[in-house]
């Protein structure tokens, strides 16, 4: 069987031109690629590596260390898919705030005159300090303190029985500008005095004669420095506190006499020293009249 021969057809020019011009949108196709590829790189990664060599580095220089701050653009999408009605929260962070204290305490110190307060400070790479407010009974919030370092402050300047409110906040310097956390810790303490005073010391007894001819025991003693008054008792049983005689202030010397007192009776006199917080003094002096060094060695008062 012959094979039939196929007839060669030369392809005409037009045909050859549109070939071209296909070869050519293909290769601009191809450089648009590659751009684009370049210009996303980081998202995509399309382009190898020797290709990215190719680009010079682009550096950045910051005022202050953003790129050691957490995110300065936080968005929090709940969901991929935007319903109506739905809600998404975004936050900016200047990273020159600082962060918020983490715990505080403020405790009596029982004198009435002193509250020491304590603190943590939360980890941060900023250096922190605390600034103090306080507010009495409820009262006007005022600054006490500021730029404080360490962890422990002691307010002196408290009024004992006094309720008092502080507050703390962290503080940072940036660029020579104080930065204020926005959140601050709170205390409630009440400055009680709870110690009793000392009692008198060097408490003596002696008889004495008005000039009226009147027959007196007076007591003397040296003033205890952390109370306010003395209160003398006098009883005829020992080991009895007694009766109320009166009441000396502290500020005046310690002395007391007493007009009542009758011959031939032996009385025994307490003394007790009470603060402003109305604390007393633990220990009552106690001594028989006329005041002997041996308390057993009991002389009756003759009025001679």
């Amino acid at each position: 069987m012959a094979h039939k021969k196929h007839k060669f057809i030369p392809r005409s020019r037009a045909v050859r031109i549109r070939e071209l011009i296909l070869l050519g949108l293909l290769f601009v196709f191809a450089l648009i690629t590659v751009y684009v590829s370049s210009s996303h790189s980081s998202k995509f990664g399309l382009l190898s590596e020797p290709i990215r060599q190719n680009f010079p580095a682009v550096v950045t220089q910051f005022e202050i260390g953003v790129l050691e701050q957490p995110a300065f653009l936080s968005l929090d999408v709940q969901n991929g898919n935007i319903e109506e009605g739905e809600q998404f929260v975004a936050q900016v962070e200047d990273p020159r705030i600082p962060p918020d204290p983490l715990e505080l305490n403020a405790f009596n110190t029982n004198t009435g005159t002193a509250i020491v307060l304590e603190w943590v400070k939360p980890a941060s790479s900023l250096e922190l300090f605390i600034n103090i407010y306080r507010a009495e009974n409820s009262g006007v919030r005022t600054r006490i303190a500021e730029h404080v370092e360490g962890t422990t402050w002691i307010d002196t300047s408290v009024t004992a029985e006094a309720s008092y409110t502080y507050e703390v906040s962290i503080a940072t310097l940036a660029d020579e500008v104080w930065y204020e956390s926005s959140g601050v810790l709170k205390a409630v303490v009440k400055a009680e005095d709870t110690i009793n005073p000392l009692p008198p010391t060097d408490v003596v007894i002696v008889p004495d004669t008005l000039d009226d001819g009147t027959i007196v025991l007076k007591v003397e003693w040296t003033q205890p420095e952390n109370a306010t008054e003395v209160n003398v008792y006098r009883s005829s049983i020992y080991g009895n506190r007694g009766s109320l005689l009166g009441t000396v202030q502290t500020t005046e010397p310690g002395e007391y006499i007493d007009t009542s007192v009758i011959p031939n009776i032996q009385y025994w006199y307490t003394l007790v020293s009470v603060d402003a917080a109305q604390n007393m003094s633990s220990f009552d002096f106690v001594l028989p009249a006329p005041g002997n060094k041996n308390p057993f060695d009991y002389t009756q008062v003759t009025g001679e």
